[in-house]
């Protein structure tokens, strides 16, 4: 009797590790709609935040080709002042529109929190996951471009144009009121250089903010997929 009681003990604790086994077994296989769930609410995030990055850098491409256009148009005038005359009021306009400085504005939240608390693995996409840091790697290359280029404007280019011209809209600026008037622009080379260094900046910006937009675009084909 007693041995046929051991024996049922056995059989009980055997059915119990097996029970034990399954459950686990269970609950490594099934799905888990908790981390979905969250694994979603972080790609929507990510989502939301390019969307944003795309405006910004739709401002700054369309503002930048604004800037673009009245700097070549003082460049052509330059190069020919009778042929490309302009009056006093549109060169000081196109000089106020050369000191502005159009940026993007990354909005990287999400990406930090992903990478500050570990959770970037749930991301298991290796190509979403490359081209997230490759993006906001050159977002923040861009972002240390742009402000290099807004602390020249103010100390270099600014410096010089505000001596001459008037940031008010007005066509009584010292410049006009030299000797020569407004064609003696074109023989001044401070001035076409002044010209020369903000045009070839923000077609340098224009270009990062062309290939920056491009690569936002693929990421948002892969964060709907």
């Amino acid at each position: 009797m007693e041995e046929r009681i051991k024996e049922m003990e056995k059989t009980n604790d055997a059915g119990a590790v097996a029970s034990v086994d399954a459950s686990d077994a269970k609950a490594a296989t099934a799905p888990a709609p908790r981390k979905k769930n969250r694994v979603l609410h972080l790609l929507g995030n990510l989502a939301a935040d390019i969307e944003s990055d795309r405006s910004s850098l739709h401002y700054a491409v369309l503002s930048t080709d604004s800037l673009l256009r009245q700097g070549e148009e003082i460049r052509q005038f330059v190069k020919d002042p009778d042929g490309h005359a302009l009056p006093p009021a549109r060169i000081n306009e196109d000089v106020r529109k050369l000191l502005e400085r159009p940026n993007f504005l990354a909005h990287d939240a999400t990406f930090s929190n992903l990478k500050s608390s570990g959770n970037i693995h749930l991301i298991k996409d290796v190509t979403l996951n490359w081209l997230l840091f490759s993006y906001y790697s050159k977002a923040e290359n861009l972002h240390r471009i742009q402000e290099a280029e807004q602390q020249a404007t103010i100390e270099v280019n600014a410096a010089y144009f505000l001596q001459w011209f008037a940031m008010d809209g007005s066509d009584d600026a010292p410049i006009f009121r030299n000797p020569g008037g407004i064609k003696a622009l074109a023989a001044n080379v401070q001035f076409r250089n002044q010209v020369e260094s903000r045009v070839a900046k923000r077609k340098e910006l224009q270009s990062l903010y062309t290939g920056m937009d491009a690569m936002a675009a693929k990421l948002q084909v892969l964060l709907r997929q």
